[in-house]
């Protein structure tokens, strides 16, 4: 190990020439590693708070039971127990230190294992550029490392030692023969450190040295002794990996830029000029953290990433111990004292990224961050309903830590509907439950702009932030857009990780307005069951007596489904006044709820580890943007699993009461970021694999999309996903051969106000460019078909069409209609290929340089028998059962949607004719015309209005509902599922875009696209 210069238990090589401290480093050349006394946790949230514990200062430490002696070993390697367990019982079950159980900063300085031994093996160091030098080979549990050091270090460390002994021996005295062994450290004869020592002869004597300090359970954790055999409290920390390389370097302050000259100066000026101080730095599988010495926390870590480097040498480093780490967030400069341990250092890293590590360094497809896995089990979930629900448990089922990360995020919403004692299942009643429980709860939410929540929407990041309250619960709010200059940009992924071992992506947050089922019911139903849940009550009981505090015996009463600000419809009002969360903001008698549709996915191992990966990535630079200090810890990424570990993921699934949608897939997470957002070069792999997953289409494709808006060059929309789709068509008009493209999104986007008003302006400026980008135009999609690649207009909708979703309800006995919001991020083609996330088609979410997005690429392997265009066909389990469960739900063909009989329709060919036309399409044509029928004016967008002047006589018409309610129930009930054609035509002859008037006229078109 490469030591300090002029510490106690440095190297001290007379032959290597150590570097001065500068004046910023005097003050810190004492460093010794961790201590027993004042070395606080060194891994973050390592030891959480626990209400229901409490520090004993009076218990050993960890490891070490009071009863335990030390053991000598026969020389030449032997094992030193650590809390006398016996071997054949280590080889049944090897105990581990969780993430979150390592000893507190009031605990004594212990990172073994405990109950197992501590093996060391002193060898000859037979590298000829290390002569003189002993090598100890140790292990301790599944942990192994090697160690080099001169025999003038094994003095050094004796001397350090010597008070410790000497303390020990006197405390002993007066117990007999009984009294406590202390082994005796041998007495080694006074060489002169210049002197050329014959290491083969010293061998015997420094094994019964190392053995005699292992043997004492105070000595081997004296802060000496850890520093000489490289430890540091979370050197045997389960999932954080093999242990590696440790010790300390000296860095240069800053790194997060390149190093420059300052003015005037020379390049070799460097070290004079620039800030080092000594840190303890770790070497890890697949990342290097550093320890400030002064705090005693983690000061940095720095994940391995593609394109990263390690340099030596002057020309590189402009020092002549310089080592050099450059990674796309951080370049890192550190010197070293000696050139052994340049030379190991180097060697470490280089054999870490060779090897663990190499995975995330070597080029992946997409140009994705995260590598492809294999044989992976996951789960789909359609509408929050399920989705919630099983986020809910996972939670509950945490035992080490909890990521969240939202757009938007509601505490007070309800993870489970209709259940007895629902306050259990509210978000922030769970959070806090596993709070007090020691779990570490990390939130990131995006800080919505002081403009966007007076004139748009308020998120409620602030309330969030005050109102989860708990010291085990971190909350942390970005961009700062003063400091950032990010204004216009938004933090859209929608995540949950469970212990970095289970993962929710896709586009359902965790805030009001999102749980639906398939029902997409417009009104609260009130549904019958027992509660106990005060905020739930919505009329008196009918069954039982409240007790004098209003509290709720348990007997029957009327539940509320969606409780306050969750009977949520944007169109009338959008979220307002979030500190009181359990007022309605609607008129329930009045208004019906807007139902909302959505996707995600559960995953389970490795790639839950690639998405945790992305939270601790974005986690620790908003931490070091923000400069929080030690408030806020930096977080780390637990290594990949091993066989053994994979073939144990089935039970989370019995654990969840769900089985996987399969368990033979390839999944790929993807995200877009950026510099602002993560600190990393831009990265747009989401839209890469959309794009590459469309030209390689066979047969159909199918988009749920809350926008589309695309590959308009004149107005700078540069995303290509919509010309991409256009190529495919073409060539498959050219082969003569069957393809379908099919497009579900909102009929109108979820802003306030009306179409034709100025409180309608930014729902019309959306709307243009959706419109814009599909139909208007001859720069548009279909636009293109029909005048540059010459398809005759009556062929288009045999390739392309697009359709949105709407339904109806009774609202005091007289039927009512809204849209289902489409908010649903995914993509699935030849039903074999699903791409699931955050990310809208738009500019916003697919350049990767504005919006954050999270989203995964799944690949089946595990085959089902199904029929594609009338022939047999191999669809992939996952991207099939989706695909016909959203089908049969837009269809109506669910058996929660048996509001009437259910006609026999096969979903399972796609690209038929007797489906595609004369079923999905006809459906949506008919169900268009009952709606239009029935609710008349109130039908809007609808291609029966092209201008404005025909939208007011239009709004006129009352439809047969004013006339008739028999008639419009009977009518209505003609419809099946809740599928409408998209009015591609409406307001065609009208210009959508702000007028001058309106604010929203003078904000960049990059907003809106």
């Amino acid at each position: 190990m490469s030591g300090e210069a002029g510490s106690p238990t440095g190297d001290r090589e007379g032959d290597d020439r150590h570097i001065s401290p500068t004046s910023e480093d005097k003050r810190e050349t004492t460093f010794s590693g961790p201590t027993v006394k004042d070395v606080e946790e060194l891994i973050p949230n390592s030891s959480p708070m626990r209400e229901t514990e409490s520090p004993d200062p009076q218990s050993p430490p960890v490891g070490v039971t009071e009863s335990s002696g030390p053991q000598s070993p026969p020389v030449g390697g032997a094992g030193v127990e650590d809390g006398g367990a016996k071997e054949e019982e280590m080889e049944e079950k090897i105990p581990k230190i969780p993430l979150g159980t390592i000893p507190t900063p009031h605990d004594s300085m212990n990172p073994y294992l405990p109950g197992l031994p501590v093996t060391v093996m002193v060898t000859a160091n037979t590298s000829r550029a290390s002569r003189g030098l002993f090598l100890l080979s140790l292990e301790h549990g599944p942990f192994s490392w090697s160690v080099s050091k001169y025999y003038r270090d094994f003095l050094y460390l004796r001397t350090d030692l010597a008070p410790l002994r000497d303390r020990l021996r006197i405390h002993s005295r007066g117990r007999g023969r009984h009294g406590r062994y202390l082994p005796h450290l041998f007495s080694i004869e006074d060489v002169n450190p210049r002197r050329a020592i014959r290491v083969r002869n010293q061998m015997p004597k420094v094994q019964r040295f190392m053995n005699a300090v292992l043997s004492d359970r105070q000595l081997r954790v004296h802060p000496s002794t850890l520093k000489f055999l490289e430890i540091s409290r979370i050197s045997f920390v389960e999932d954080l990996g093999s242990k590696r390389r440790e010790g300390p370097i000296t860095k240069r302050s800053g790194g997060h830029s390149r190093v420059t000259n300052c003015l005037g100066c020379t390049a070799c000026c460097v070290c004079k000029c620039s800030v080092w101080r000594q840190r303890w730095f770790i070497l890890k599988d697949s990342f290097v953290a550093y320890i400030r010495t002064d705090m005693k926390t983690i000061a940095g870590v720095v994940l391995f990433d593609e394109g990263m480097e390690v340099e030596t040498g002057v020309l590189n480093t402009r020092l002549r111990l310089g080592l050099k780490i450059t990674t796309p967030s951080r370049e890192l400069l550190v010197k070293c004292n000696s050139q052994r341990a340049l030379r190991e250092w180097n060697e470490a890293l280089q054999a870490a990224m060779a090897t663990t590590g190499k995975e995330w360094v070597k080029p992946k497809r997409f140009n994705s961050f995260a590598p492809v896995r294999e044989s992976c089990s996951l789960t789909w979930f359609v509408d929050g309903d399920g989705y919630m629900s099983a986020v809910a448990h996972a939670l509950l089922a945490a035992k080490d830590e909890i990521f969240i990360t939202d757009w938007m995020m509601s505490p007070h919403v309800y993870l489970q509907r209709h259940a007895p004692l629902a306050e259990q299942w509210r978000l922030d009643s769970i959070l806090l439950q596993k709070a007090r429980e020691g779990v570490r709860v990390y939130i990131q939410l995006y800080k919505e702009t002081e403009v966007a929540k007076i004139k748009f929407i308020d998120l409620g990041s602030r309330f969030n932030h005050q109102f989860l309250n708990h010291p085990n619960i971190t909350i942390l709010r970005h961009p700062e857009h003063i400091h950032t200059g990010v204004y216009l940009w938004a933090h859209h992924e929608k995540i949950v990780v469970i212990d970095q071992t289970i993962a929710f992506v896709g586009g359902i947050d965790l805030c009001f307005g999102r749980w639906d089922n398939a029902s997409h019911c417009l009104v609260d139903k009130a549904e019958q069951h027992e509660s106990v849940s005060p905020d739930l009550i919505e009329t008196s009981m009918t069954d039982g007596q409240s007790n004098s505090e209003g509290a709720v015996e348990a007997t029957r009463c009327r539940v509320r489904t969606w409780t306050g600000k969750d009977y949520y419809n944007p169109f009338i009002k959008d979220f307002i006044e979030l500190h009181e969360p359990l007022h309605d903001q609607l008129n329930r008698e009045e208004h019906p709820r807007m139902p909302w549709h959505d996707i995600a996915a559960c995953l389970y191992g490795p790639p839950a580890r690639d998405v945790a990966r992305h939270f601790i990535q974005r986690f620790n630079f908003t931490k070091h943007e923000q400069q929080h200090g030690n408030t806020v810890p930096f977080l780390l990424p637990r290594q990949t699993f091993t066989d053994s570990e994979l073939q144990e993921m089935q039970y989370l699934f019995k654990s969840h009461n769900h089985l996987p949608s399969t368990s033979n897939a390839t999944v790929q997470v993807l995200r877009s970021a950026s510099k602002w957002s993560v600190g990393l070069r831009t990265e747009h792999s989401i839209l890469n694999a959309y794009i590459n997953a469309i030209e390689n289409a066979e047969h159909f494709i199918y988009i749920e999309n809350q926008f589309f808006i695309s590959s308009l060059i004149k107005e700078d929309v540069r995303n290509g996903i919509a010309e991409a789709v256009r190529k495919r068509i073409v060539k498959a008009y050219r082969q003569k051969k069957v393809f379908r493209v099919i497009i579900v999104m909102p009929l109108k986007p979820s802003f306030e106000g009306e179409i034709g008003t100025t409180g309608g302006a930014l729902l019309a400026a959306v709307m243009h460019w959706n419109y814009r980008t599909i139909s208007r135009g001859e720069d548009s999609l279909i636009g293109k078909l029909i005048h540059a690649d010459e398809i005759p207009i009556n062929e288009i909708g045999k390739f392309i069409s697009v359709y949105g979703l709407r339904t109806y309800d009774l609202l005091n006995e007289k039927p009512i209609t809204e849209i289902v919001y489409i908010h649903s991020k995914c993509m699935i083609v030849d039903d074999r290929l699903t791409i699931i996330g955050s990310a809208n088609v738009n500019d916003r979410s697919m350049l990767g340089e504005r919006d954050s997005e999270m989203a995964i690429v799944v690949q089946d392997y595990d085959m089902v028998e199904s029929v594609m265009n009338n022939q047999p066909f191999k669809a992939g389990r996952f991207s099939h059962t989706l695909r016909c469960h959203l089908f049969k739900e837009h269809l109506g063909l669910l058996e929660v949607q048996s509001k009437k009989s259910r006609p026999e329709v096969s979903v399972k060919d796609p690209a038929c004719d007797q489906f595609y036309l004369y079923t999905w399409m006809k459906t949506a044509e008919r169900n268009t015309e009952i709606f239009e029928e029935v609710f008349g004016g109130k039908i809007v967008p609808t291609d029966k209005v092209l201008n404005f002047h025909q939208l007011k006589t239009y709004r006129e018409n009352t439809g047969v509902i004013s006339r008739s309610v028999e008639r419009a129930l009977m009518l209505l009930e003609q419809t099946q599922g809740t599928l409408v054609s998209m009015p591609l035509r409406f307001l065609e002859e009208e210009d959508l875009l702000p007028d001058l008037w309106c604010g929203e006229h003078y904000a960049p078109q990059s907003l809106f696209t």
